[in-house]
Formats: structure tokens, C-alpha cells, sequence
């Protein structure tokens, strides 16, 4: 078996993201460390991370704490990463 998470995903529409929400979402006991997915419709549109968050203090766009990157894993690996 292959672990490739250790902690807890969590998902949120895209239309319900707001720094108040996200902040209060991640100050509630035990949810520093979680991952929230956010979905766009039913479409995966990308992931917030605390530090993602706090990384953006002073920005009200929720575009700026949304990771909008994805794997894309090929037979030679080359694009591990990649923006969409």
C-alpha cells in the first residue's frame, strides 16, 4: 500500500470560499492541518492550505489562496507539476 496523504481532505464549493468562511473553517479545533478541496460545480478547481491562507493575509481575492496546481504523472515523470 501506498500513502500518499497523512492528513484529513475536506471540500468546499468554490462559491462558498471567503476569507471569513476559510478563517473560520481552519480556527475550529483540529482543523489547522486539514486540506480543503474546493470543487467548481463538479469540477476539481483546486486545494487551500492554512499556510496557504496565512500566505495571503492581506488579500480579499480568494484566487490568491487557492493552489491551482495538479499532478499529472507521466512514464518519464517529466511534468510533475503543472498549472491549468
Amino acid at each position: 500500500m501506498i500513502r500518499f496523504l497523512d492528513t484529513d481532505v475536506f471540500a468546499v464549493q468554490k462559491g462558498e470560499v471567503s476569507r471569513s468562511y476559510i478563517r473560520s473553517y481552519f480556527l475550529r479545533k483540529g482543523h489547522m492541518d486539514d486540506i480543503l478541496v474546493v470543487y467548481d460545480e463538479e469540477m476539481y478547481y483546486g486545494i487551500i492550505t492554512y499556510d496557504s491562507f496565512l500566505n495571503t493575509a492581506g488579500s480579499e481575492d480568494k484566487e490568491n489562496f487557492i493552489f491551482r496546481e495538479r499532478i499529472i504523472v507521466t512514464p518519464d515523470n517529466d511534468a510533475m507539476w503543472e498549472d491549468f
